[in-house]
C-alpha cells in the first residue's frame, strides 16, 4: 500500500511539474498530433528547471537506422551528465509518418526517459507554408524548403561565437539561467568521427559551466577541438609561427605579409593578400585581395572579394562577396552572390536565392524569393516577392506587393499592383477600351492594362469646344465590382494640353482624381459616369492668353504673373468594351 502511494504520489507530483512547465512556457499542441510545438524563447524557458543543464537534441527520421541510433548515444550522454534531455523534431507538424516515429522512440524504444517536442511551423516563412500545404506536394525532412524553418531556429539560437549551420543531429546545451552554452557543428554529412567530437564538446561546456567557468571566449576556442595561442605570424603559408599546424589552431591575432591559413580567429586577421580561416572568424577580417571563410561574425574587407560559408555582420569586396547565407550588410563592386539573405546586399548586381530584406543593384537583381525590396537600376526579377520592386524593368512570377518601373511583367498579382509605364500580367489580365467625352476632353480614346486591383491608363483626346487642343493623359485606376452590374472605378489621370498645330506652346497641366462608376450591359460592354476633382497648372507666353481647357468655370483661381493654378469639377461619359 505504501509502495502505491508513493508511486501514485509520485507520478501526480511529476504530472502537476509537467503541466505548470507548460503553462509557464506558454506551449502549444500541434493541430496533428500530441506533441508540443516550441520556438526560441521557449526553449530556453524549459531549461529553466531544477537540473543545472539541459540539452536539446535537434533530430530528424528521415537517415532512419543511422539517425535512431545516434539519438540513443545522445540520450545515454544525458545520463551520464544527469542533464534534462528533449529531443527537437525539424518534422513538418502535419508529417504524420515522422510524428508517429518520434512518438514509437519515445514511448516503446526509450520507455519514456525523455520528452520530445516539434519546432514550431511558424518559424517557416508565409511562402514555405503555402508550398509545403499544397495537397500535391509531399516534401521530406532534407528538402530546401522543410529545412527552412530548422534554418531559422539555429540562426536565432546560435550565439555567433560557435558559427551558425544548417544541420540536423547537433547538441544544444543551455543551463537553468536560459543561457546558450553550446552549439555543436559540423562541416557536411556527419561521420562517427564528428558525433564523437561533439560528444567531447558537451561533456567539456557541461564541466566548465559546473566549474563556474565563464571566460566564454577561451571556451569559444577549445568547443571546437583547436588548440589555442594568442597570435601568430607568417609569411605565407605555411612560413610561419606553427608551419602546417597553424590549421589546428585558435588564434586572437593572425598577421600575414602575403597569405596565411588559420584554423580560427578570435580577434583580428590582417593578410597582405589572402587570408583563410577554416573555421570561424569572429571579429575583424582585411585582406587585400580576398578571404576564405567558413563563418564570419564581424566584418570581412577583402580587396578583390570574399569567399564564405556564413556571414553575420558585413562584408565587403570590390568586385565579388560570395557566401551561402548572408545575416547583415554585403558591399560589393561588382556581384554579391548569396543563397539566404537576411538583410542587405549593394553592388552592381546583386543575385539572392531566399532574401529577407533589401536588394540594392545599380544594375540588376535577380532572385527566387523576396520578403523586402528590390532596388536596380535596369532590372529586377524574383520568382515569388512579397514586397516592393523599383527598377527600369520588373518582373516575377508571383507578386504579393508594388511595383513601380517602365516595364514590368507578371505571371501572377495576388496582392498589390504595379504603377508601371507597361505593365503586362500574364494571369488575370485586365485590359478596356473607352470612347469618351467630357468637359476637359471632348473626344478620347483610352486603353486600361493591369489587373482589376491596379492598372495603367492612356487617353489621347481633343479639346474643341473652346480652344482647340490637343490633351494626352497617363495615370492608374482600380475597378471593383459593388453589385451584380456596377462597378466602382476611381481613378488618377494626368493630362497634357497642346494646340493642335503644335506652335506657341504654354505648359498646361491638369490632374483628375476621378470617381467613376461603370454600367455593365454585357460581358464585354458597359456605360461610365466619372464626376471629377481636378487641379490645373499653366504657364502662359507674355503675349497670349491661358488655354482653356474646359467650358465649366472652376471654383478656385489664383493668377501670379504668367503662372495660373486653378481647381474645379469635371464630368466624364464614357462607351466601355473589353
Amino acid at each position: 500500500m505504501n509502495i502505491q502511494f508513493f508511486t501514485t504520489t509520485l507520478f501526480l507530483t511529476l504530472l502537476f511539474q509537467a503541466n505548470a512547465k507548460t503553462e509557464i512556457c506558454n506551449l502549444q499542441k500541434s493541430n496533428y498530433s500530441n506533441f508540443y510545438t516550441v520556438n526560441v524563447e521557449q526553449v530556453l524557458c524549459l531549461a529553466k528547471s531544477d537540473k543545472d543543464i539541459s540539452i536539446f537534441y535537434v533530430y530528424s527520421v528521415g537517415c532512419g537506422m543511422w539517425s535512431e541510433n545516434r539519438l540513443s548515444e545522445a540520450v545515454k550522454l544525458s545520463e551520464k551528465l544527469d542533464a534534462d534531455f528533449y529531443l527537437l523534431a525539424v518534422s513538418r507538424e502535419r508529417d504524420i509518418f515522422a510524428t508517429d516515429r518520434i512518438a514509437h522512440l519515445v514511448d516503446s524504444v526509450h520507455k519514456g526517459s525523455f520528452k520530445a517536442v516539434i519546432i514550431s511551423d511558424a518559424l517557416y516563412s508565409e511562402r514555405a507554408l503555402r508550398r509545403l500545404t499544397r495537397p500535391r506536394v509531399i516534401a521530406n525532412e532534407g528538402g530546401t524548403t522543410t529545412r527552412e524553418k530548422n534554418r531559422n531556429f539555429l540562426a536565432e539560437i546560435t550565439p555567433p561565437r560557435f558559427g551558425n549551420i544548417d544541420a540536423t543531429h547537433i547538441f544544444i546545451v543551455v543551463n537553468n539561467q536560459g543561457e546558450v552554452l553550446l552549439v555543436t557543428n559540423r562541416k557536411g554529412i556527419a561521420t562517427d568521427e564528428d558525433e564523437l567530437k561533439a560528444h567531447e564538446k558537451v561533456i567539456r561546456a557541461v564541466e566548465a559551466e559546473r566549474r563556474g567557468e565563464t571566460d566564454m571566449l577561451q571556451f569559444a576556442h577549445a568547443e571546437s577541438g583547436l588548440k589555442y595561442f594568442p597570435a601568430q605570424a607568417s609569411l605565407w603559408f605555411p612560413r610561419g609561427t606553427h608551419g602546417n599546424r597553424s590549421k589546428n589552431y585558435s588564434y586572437n591575432l593572425s598577421l600575414n605579409l602575403i597569405s596565411g591559413e588559420v584554423g580560427r580567429v578570435n580577434g583580428v586577421e590582417i593578410s597582405g593578400l589572402a587570408g583563410r580561416v577554416d573555421n570561424s572568424l569572429n571579429g575583424i577580417q582585411i585582406a587585400g585581395l580576398g578571404n576564405l571563410t567558413e563563418t564570419v561574425n564581424g566584418i570581412q574587407i577583402g580587396g578583390l572579394g570574399n569567399f564564405t560559408y556564413n556571414m553575420n555582420g558585413i562584408q565587403v569586396g570590390t568586385l565579388l562577396n560570395f557566401t551561402d547565407q548572408a545575416n547583415g550588410i554585403q558591399i560589393g563592386g561588382l556581384v554579391n552572390l548569396a543563397n539566404g539573405v537576411n538583410g542587405t546586399q549593394i553592388s552592381a548586381i546583386n543575385a539572392g536565392a531566399n532574401v529577407n530584406g533589401i536588394l540594392i543593384g545599380a544594375l540588376g537583381n535577380y532572385s527566387a524569393y523576396v520578403n523586402g525590396a528590390q532596388i536596380g537600376g535596369l532590372a529586377n526579377y524574383a520568382y515569388e516577392l512579397n514586397g516592393v520592386q523599383i527598377g527600369t524593368f520588373n518582373s516575377t512570377n508571383t507578386l504579393r506587393g508594388l511595383q513601380i518601373g517602365l516595364v514590368s511583367i507578371n505571371d501572377t498579382i495576388e496582392k498589390g499592383g504595379s504603377l508601371s509605364l507597361v505593365n503586362i500580367v500574364r494571369r488575370g489580365f485586365y485590359r478596356s477600351w473607352e470612347i469618351s467625352t467630357a468637359d476637359y476632353s471632348n473626344l478620347a480614346l483610352t486603353y486600361r492594362m493591369g489587373t482589376r486591383t491596379l492598372y495603367t491608363i492612356y487617353t489621347v483626346g481633343a479639346n474643341f469646344v473652346e480652344d482647340n487642343l490637343w490633351n494626352f493623359g497617363f495615370g492608374f485606376g482600380h475597378r471593383r465590382a459593388i453589385s451584380n452590374s456596377i462597378d466602382f472605378r476611381p481613378e488618377l489621370v494626368s493630362y497634357s494640353y497642346f494646340p493642335m498645330d503644335f506652335r506657341n506652346t504654354q505648359p498646361t497641366f491638369s490632374t483628375h482624381l476621378k470617381f467613376g462608376f461603370v454600367y455593365n450591359i454585357n460581358k464585354n460592354f458597359g456605360l461610365s459616369l466619372a464626376p471629377s476633382v481636378f487641379v490645373l497648372n499653366s504657364r502662359r507666353n507674355s503675349d497670349t492668353a491661358h488655354h482653356q481647357v474646359s467650358p465649366i468655370s472652376p471654383f478656385f483661381i489664383n493668377e501670379n504673373g504668367n503662372r495660373k493654378t486653378a481647381m474645379g469639377f469635371g464630368i466624364s461619359l464614357g462607351l466601355n468594351w473589353r
